[in-house]
């Protein structure tokens, strides 16, 4: 199945993990740069782009939801803990099916640059799918346009949307930034100090 229409491409914040790597379930509440947390930066970053934005959370992680920033356009509950990024990915999807394409960000990436969602958010709807890269190698967050929205509510497990970029790495384009936060998310506290 193949969504598409003139809207407008759509940012989808993904906050369901489980935070195994990171050692507590806090993780996206945990302060990263003056007093704001993780997810509170992520959101405040993608926010200052035109576009929609919706947080899929689970709601076994109440962190989460006091972490909401009042800018967040729509923010939708996972049922029960999510099995991976690619249900979570295939939920958000599914839930926001009208949308001109999906922006996946994470939300444990909050070194990425306010610029960087601008641009994906302006040149994202001219590609199939659309990526930042830094010194060569492909970050986040990633855009996909309507065609793939089967591909994207099929997704299951860890990996994310790795297999759709793997199966279709001819339609995949890269933009240069020098936002070295677009490789860069957060596993283990040790990962917490701003990139330089």
């Amino acid at each position: 199945m193949s969504k598409s229409n003139n809207q407008a491409p759509g940012f989808l914040i993904m906050a369901a993990g489980q935070s195994r790597r990171f050692g507590a379930d806090c993780k996206l509440s945990t302060p990263v740069v003056n007093g704001q947390s993780m997810l509170q930066r992520v959101v405040g970053a993608v926010s200052s782009v035109s576009c929609r934005v919706c947080v899929v959370y689970s709601g076994a992680n109440k962190s989460v939801e006091g972490s909401l920033a009042p800018q967040v356009t729509r923010s939708i509950v996972y049922p029960g803990n999510s099995p991976g990024l690619g249900d979570s990915i295939a939920f958000g999807v599914q839930a926001n099916p009208a949308w001109g394409g999906w922006i996946i960000c994470l939300a444990d990436m909050p070194y990425i640059s306010q610029h960087v969602y601008q641009q994906i958010a302006q040149q994202g709807p001219q590609h199939s799918i659309l990526a930042p890269a830094y010194k060569g190698r492909r970050g986040h967050p990633v855009f996909f346009s309507g065609e793939f929205f089967g591909a994207l509510t099929a997704l299951q497990g860890d990996s994310g949307a790795a297999s759709i970029l793997k199966d279709h790495k001819d339609r995949l384009e890269l933009f240069s930034t020098s936002c070295v936060g677009v490789i860069q998310d957060i596993d283990k506290p040790a990962d917490l100090r701003a990139p330089s």
